[in-house]
């Protein structure tokens, strides 16, 4: 049974959020925790919340134990940019984009066979 949490207008850009993202594509929970323990990114944090959520849900919503529990996919999308200008010179203005990320996570049970 698959189970999903989202994190939108999360401040920091999709490029590096992915990084993390693709190290714990497919682990076990076990092995995700671990790894965002150890990682020293900020984006870490981040998806350590929409991991935790996840697995909140399987286990409230649809009585799942955490054991079993794997990543099946994890998305990193961009949900906006917030543009701001800066002030350069001789009058002029130049444009910085500041990215926002949406996160997707789902999680599955490992089946034995």
């Amino acid at each position: 049974m698959e189970v999903s949490a989202t994190a939108k207008q999360i401040r920091m850009s999709p490029r590096k959020m992915r990084m993390i993202a693709d190290a714990i594509r497919g682990k076990s929970l076990e092995e995700v925790y671990a790894i965002l323990q150890v990682s020293e990114r900020k984006a870490a944090r981040h998806i350590q919340s929409v991991v935790k959520s996840a697995e909140a849900n399987a286990i409230h919503n649809h009585d799942l134990s955490s054991e079993k529990l794997y990543i099946r996919t994890i998305t990193v999308n961009e949900n906006g940019i917030l543009k701001r200008v800066q002030p350069r010179a001789m009058g002029g203005a130049g444009l910085l984009r500041k990215r926002l990320s949406q996160v997707h996570v789902v999680l599955d049970q490992q089946t034995n066979k």
